[in-house]
């Protein structure tokens, strides 16, 4: 005896509406920050400019992470969108 309103397909539709939302997120991304823009990220308790240089490999696990090459440093740094500080 299922008291649940919500059946597999409905499941499946959810899912859907994620997956749709994580790859226009990553399209969002990709078009405010491209590969060699510069912006200021908050790591930790320190801000740091970074070049991006690539973003999350895949849509399902990390679609709001960018890659970054520090300027001062050259260290590669994986962050998420939320950390870029807007100037």
């Amino acid at each position: 005896m299922n008291r649940c309103p919500y059946n597999h397909q409905d499941l499946v539709e959810a899912n859907n509406v994620i997956k749709e939302a994580q790859l226009s997120l990553q399209a969002l991304i990709t078009g405010v920050y491209p590969i060699g823009a510069e912006v200021a990220v908050r790591i930790g308790r320190n801000v740091v400019r970074v070049a991006i240089c690539g973003y999350g490999a895949s849509y399902a696990t990390s679609p709001g992470d960018l890659w970054g090459d520090n300027i001062a440093t050259g260290r590669r740094r994986r962050f998420h969108f939320s950390q870029i500080i807007t100037e």
